[in-house]
């Protein structure tokens, strides 16, 4: 008992599952699909009475055309209606029609094979009726027909001799054929069931929707009529009558008139009345009307329905102000709330920091979606006299990531103020915020400028670029390294500029230049924007950058930019600094001006070519009367840059030497823009020394790139004089 109410109960999941349920098509779905099978049938009625006519004489045409005409006549003659059985009647008679008609096909031509497709195609147009009576009479027809004439005369069904001979076989191979055929369309009638359903599922949803709203929704056709209307459009519309069919401006004035339904065929939305009024639909009032707000929206795509029309009633004043003042007061709450978070904001950035000789500004803005973020900056007057300057962006939105900025930021001041080298100052930072703060995740690039001769160098934790601006326009200056909370955290070295009067320097988060999630055109727009506010003053340039920088994402992530600028009026640097700028036009040696004695030579990537440079720079040298250990230290120290050039650049490069009143500055410019690192060389190895050469003779060194390369310069301080002689600077100039 229980074993046979399990099996059937399976059956009856499978059958639901796999099998079609017969669900009846739409009307006129149904109708469209008959006319067309309708037609087919009398047309092969007509084809077969030509042909058996021309084949076999009058009588054979008129025998062969009078069973699917009668078929095709009975499928004519009754009438689908409403009830299903007429559909089912109609639908088998044409099925019966067709299939005839491929019966007599294949008889007519002697049992052509191609002939038998016709059965197939029968088959698959009883399928689109989606009902079981058109199939299986299409089906059982084919069975019959196949195995009486192919017992009978098989001759005449197949005209090859296998299939004459064992008519049998072949019988119940395109038996087996034919139900594959079945499946395929059974299977296609299945899916479109089921989506038909799903879509009736929706619709069913979307009128729930539409009968609960509290505000009337109409539908207009291409005339302004009604097509569609919900519950309370027809309550708040159907007065005076019925509301679907009738304009939408003869049931609300000034709604919808015929320059207004011009527009929305054009595809665009209409210029109406905001609010209206009605005649009140509970009929109180002594004909007073009832104020509606209407909103008008033109519907694409749609060639019943275009537009779409809801009408708001606003006579329930009580509940629209118990609604008005809950928005007023979730306002106000979150603007206290915002309030709170820009004081503790304001709380952790630094001072207002005044140095002589600089112009500092700052701007900030945090994301639309969170009153707090990551993005914070620090600066201050180390004891050098140098100013430092910090920007931080870590990890995360909220005060959680304004708490972790704060620790960076606090670190990098303290290690900074304690006289730890600019260059390690990530790397140290990194290793103690790794005991306090071991899932902080930031980049960070600081700045230290000296404000009496402009002199900048750049240290970078895996942060965006500075900008450098000046009166000819803006360029990237790169420090590379890798961010607090990543591995190997440091800086891969520290970049140099000389900020010249009125050159300007920002430094800023990825909020600025993300907004687009296209970094380098973000870059690009920054670059753009600040180098056309060389004549803005910082107090303005740096609010400027958040509102005027396209690429800003103050949807998404808070902005920060800090601004530098040495004033135009601004003594020139008194010690020399290099410039980041393009190799061949700018350097150290451009920092000392065009007055000063300078050496050039142009060296073939070929290793050969080394020596001579450097005894042709020691020559120079000798000549100026440098003192010999200085022409040593400098000449070695060409060597050894110009062959890391040749030897890892593999192209030309360029030794340029030039003498400042208390240095030599030497550089060697390359066509690779990567810059060299200084590596741990091996004991034993013989070679990798070159850059610890640079780093323990020179006073200082750097590297800068730029598109068409690199340059590596560095710093040999000159001889002290004997006490009362002037050093000597010749006027001739190499």
């Amino acid at each position: 008992m229980h074993d046979s109410t399990g099996r059937d109960q399976a059956g009856e999941r499978i059958h639901r599952r796999w099998l079609p349920q017969g669900t009846p098509l739409p009307e006129d779905v149904w109708l469209l699909r008959h006319r067309v099978f309708l037609v087919a049938a009398w047309a092969a009625s007509a084809v077969a009475l030509v042909w058996a006519t021309a084949a076999r004489g009058p009588l054979h045409g008129v025998l062969d055309f009078l069973p699917l005409a009668v078929a095709a006549l009975v499928a004519t003659l009754v009438r689908p209606g409403a009830r299903r059985w007429g559909r089912e009647a109609a639908a088998c008679a044409v099925m019966l029609s067709l299939t005839m008609a491929a019966a007599v096909a294949v008889h007519l031509s002697g049992g052509l094979i191609e002939m038998h497709f016709l059965f197939f195609v029968a088959v698959g147009a009883a399928t689109a009726y989606q009902t079981w009576a058109p199939l299986l009479t299409a089906v059982g027809f084919v069975v019959v027909h196949h195995g009486l004439m192919g017992t009978v005369a098989g001759h005449a069904i197949f005209n090859h001799p296998a299939a004459q001979e064992r008519p049998g076989l072949w019988a119940l191979l395109h038996g087996l054929l034919l139900a594959v055929a079945a499946a395929v369309g059974i299977a296609s009638w299945r899916a479109d069931e089921v989506v038909r359903a799903r879509l009736a599922a929706v619709a069913a949803r979307s009128s729930l929707i539409m009968d609960t709203v509290e505000d009337g929704i109409v539908a207009l056709d291409e005339t302004g009529s009604v097509v569609e209307a919900n519950p309370a459009a027809v309550a708040l519309l159907g007065r005076d009558g019925p509301v679907l069919g009738r304009r939408l401006c003869d049931l609300v004035p000034g709604v919808c008139d015929d320059d207004q339904i011009e527009a929305l065929l054009r595809g665009e939305r209409p210029a109406v009345p905001r609010q209206v009024s009605v005649l009140d639909p509970r009929g109180s009032g002594g004909g007073a009307g009832v104020p509606v707000g209407v909103t008008v929206a033109p519907v694409r795509g749609d060639e019943a329905v275009r537009a779409v029309v809801t009408l708001r009633d606003l006579s329930s004043a009580a509940r629209a102000v118990t609604a008005e003042r809950a928005l007023v007061d979730l306002t106000e709450r979150e603007r206290v709330q915002r309030e709170d978070v820009a004081a503790l904001m304001a709380a952790v950035r630094p001072p207002t920091l005044a140095v002589e000789g600089l112009e500092l500004a700052v701007a900030y803005e945090p994301a639309a979606s969170a009153p707090a973020g990551g993005d914070l900056y620090d600066w201050l007057v180390l004891p050098s006299g140098e100013a430092l300057l910090i920007v931080v962006d870590a990890m995360g939105r909220g005060t959680a990531a304004t708490r972790e900025a704060l620790a960076v930021t606090s670190t990098v001041r303290t290690l900074a103020v304690a006289g730890c080298p600019l260059q390690e100052l990530v790397a140290r930072s990194a290793a103690v915020l790794d005991v306090t703060h071991p899932d902080l995740m930031a980049t960070l690039l600081i700045a230290v400028v000296d404000p009496a001769t402009g002199r900048l160098r750049l240290a970078g934790g895996g942060h965006p670029p500075a900008i450098h601006v000046t009166s000819t326009g803006a360029r990237e200056v790169t420090a590379e390294g890798l961010g607090i909370g990543y591995p190997d955290p440091g800086s891969f070295g520290t970049a140099e500029v000389v900020l010249a009067p009125g050159d300007t320097l920002v430094l800023y988060t990825d909020g600025l230049i993300e907004g687009t999630r296209d970094v380098p055109a973000g870059l690009r727009e920054l670059a753009g924007t600040a180098a056309g506010m060389t004549a803005v003053p910082v107090e303005q340039f740096a609010p400027r950058l958040l509102t005027d920088v396209t690429t800003c994402a103050l949807e998404e992530d808070d902005c920060l930019a800090v601004v530098i600028r040495r004033p135009a009026a601004a003594t020139a640097p008194q010690e020399i600094a290099p410039q980041e700028t393009a190799p061949q036009e700018a350097g150290p040696a451009a920092a000392s001006g065009p007055g000063a004695p300078r050496f050039v030579r142009d060296v073939a990537a070929d290793l050969a070519q080394v020596p001579p440079a450097r005894a042709a720079a020691a020559t120079w040298l000798a000549e100026r009367d440098v003192d010999p250990e200085v022409v040593d230290t400098c000449a070695l120290l060409a060597s050894e840059l110009l062959a890391n050039a040749v030897r890892h650049a593999r192209t030309p490069a360029q030794l340029r030497l030039q003498q400042a009143p208390r240095e030599i500055l030497l550089e060697v410019s390359d066509g690779l823009g990567v810059e060299p690192l200084v590596r741990a060389a091996d004991e034993e190895a013989t070679g990798g020394r070159g850059m610890h050469l640079v780093a323990a003779l020179s006073q200082r060194w750097g590297t800068h790139s730029a598109a068409e390369g690199k340059t590596v310069w560095c710093a040999v301080p000159l001889q002290e004089p004997p006490a009362g002689q002037a050093p000597r600077v010749p006027a001739r100039v190499a």
